[in-house]
């Protein structure tokens, strides 16, 4: 097993491994992360609304306590990966900041493009080949 890993991270590397630095980039991230988070995604298990992305961790719940204990058992099940919650990234959202929260920019400004290309109708592509999501 250890082997294999090692292999991989050359080949993920490009390089030989000479300061046993870990490769960056979503490939080797996602790999990595799926092998050493696997102990804290089963503690989490038992929380319905547990996503995990890499390293980024949502935990949905139905009220503000639920939240205050997951998110206890998250600290939990790091520390015993020897791993620490930022705290400055953590919060327990209610009502409205949990849509603020999670409401896309993005998604606003590509509608204010549309309604601009619509408006004006000075583009001589369509909107559907000019905007790509």
């Amino acid at each position: 097993m250890v082997n294999a890993l090692t292999n991989m991270l050359r080949k993920w590397s490009e390089e030989r491994i000479k300061d046993y630095s870990l490769p960056q980039g979503p490939p080797a991230s996602s790999f990595l992360g799926d092998i050493y988070l696997d102990h804290v995604d089963r503690k989490m298990d038992k929380y319905e609304g547990y996503f995990r992305y890499m390293d980024d961790i949502k935990i949905f719940c139905k009220t503000e306590l639920d939240a205050k204990k997951a998110l206890k058992d998250l600290i939990i099940a790091l520390r015993e990966l020897k791993l620490n919650i930022n705290a400055k990234k953590t919060d327990i959202l209610i009502g409205e900041d949990i849509a603020n929260k999670l409401f896309d920019p993005h998604h606003q400004l590509m509608k204010i493009i549309e309604d601009i290309i619509s408006k004006k109708n000075c583009m001589t592509l369509k909107k559907k080949h000019y905007l790509r999501y």
